[in-house]
């Protein structure tokens, strides 16, 4: 493993909520997170751990979760198609799902659970990332006191895109304790503090408890016309280690405001918006995101992932219905 360098940080902390950098640098030289081919320092940010795909990947019929007491490798051997070597870069196409053994893995304390998300740079190119763990009932999750590898789901569905051994899609966040703010502590929080810079809707007043009301801004930036960008169609191939490196009007067309200040959104291409209604945080204590909830009607949530294939085993089904229906609602909004 490399070494992490601390002596520039303060010591590892032992409190609760996420974890810094500081914490995550000396759980990897406890052994509780690492990796075949050691850790770069590069990986670690301010709280979180940027994930890096293996040598190898499957095709697979469809999305899926393993469930209690089942491994991601049973679910492949179903499941999977043919094998993919990353070892010198792979193309994944479009309106595929795939699975991705990571480098890293976790060896957690009882009292530290895993949540992962993509990086925005993979959300902006529409390619759907989710980490799987061994017996997980849930994406993005790895429980309190998890041991065992890491995989990732990936679905590109805009672009068909070339990944290789050491990728960076995905991060992971360690948290210790609950400390989400949800129901009259979020209502309270939203009325008493500027969390947005714009006053509540009626409608929004009454359904605070829900989370944080977000816009699109479609009045354009500085008076300017803009306020998109959608896919194109037969754009070429991206090569996800190559930064700074295309020319973004290969990839995305623009959007211009209407006299109606209205924009149709197609759920089969990507819609990108160039600035969303500003989200001040300076007055509130640090908390995780999570997936946004699209409420019924909303036929283009943030969290995309709509025409994903899904795999559902009725007999299999993890015995907490809540949790599935709510993994189930994020992929398929009504």
């Amino acid at each position: 493993m490399s070494k992490v360098d601390l002596t520039h940080k303060d010591a590892p902390v032992a409190g609760s909520g996420v974890l810094p950098y500081q914490a995550l640098a000396a759980l990897m030289e406890t052994g509780a997170i690492s990796a075949a081919t050691g850790i770069e320092e590069a990986q670690i940010q301010p709280a979180s751990l940027d994930l890096r795909l293996g040598k190898k990947a499957w095709r697979v019929r469809a999305s899926f979760l393993p469930g209690p007491g089942r491994t991601v490798a049973d679910r492949v051997a179903e499941f999977g198609l043919h094998e993919i070597d990353l070892t010198d870069g792979a193309l994944l196409e479009r309106g595929c799902v795939y699975i991705v053994p990571l480098l890293e893995s976790l060896d957690l304390p009882g009292d530290l659970a895993g949540v992962a998300n993509p990086k925005s740079s993979t959300g902006r190119l529409d390619v759907f990332t989710r980490m799987i763990s061994d017996g997980a009932a849930d994406f993005d999750v790895a429980e309190a006191g998890y041991r065992g590898p890491l995989y990732a789901e990936i679905f590109p569905r805009t672009f068909s895109v070339i990944v290789r051994a050491g990728t960076r899609l995905n991060q992971l966040r360690l948290t210790r304790g609950d400390h989400g703010v949800e129901g009259a502590a979020l209502e309270k929080l939203l009325r008493e503090q500027a969390v947005l810079d714009r006053p509540l809707s009626e409608t929004e007043a009454r359904t605070l408890s829900r989370g944080v009301p977000l816009s699109v801004d479609l009045d354009g930036i500085g008076g300017a016309d803009l306020v998109g960008y959608k896919a194109r169609l037969h754009a070429p191939l991206i090569d996800l280690d190559r930064v700074n490196f295309y020319n973004p009007a290969e990839f995305w067309e623009p959007i211009y405001r209407t006299p109606d200040r209205a924009v149709i959104l197609d759920p089969k291409t990507s819609t990108s918006s160039p600035r969303a209604k500003r989200f001040p945080c300076r007055s509130i204590t640090p908390r995780r995101w999570c997936p946004m909830t699209p409420l019924p009607g909303n036929s283009a949530p943030i969290t995309r992932g709509s025409s994903i294939p899904v795999l559902v085993t009725p007999r299999r089904m993890p015995p907490a219905p809540a949790r599935c229906w709510k993994s189930a609602r994020m992929a398929f909004p009504s």
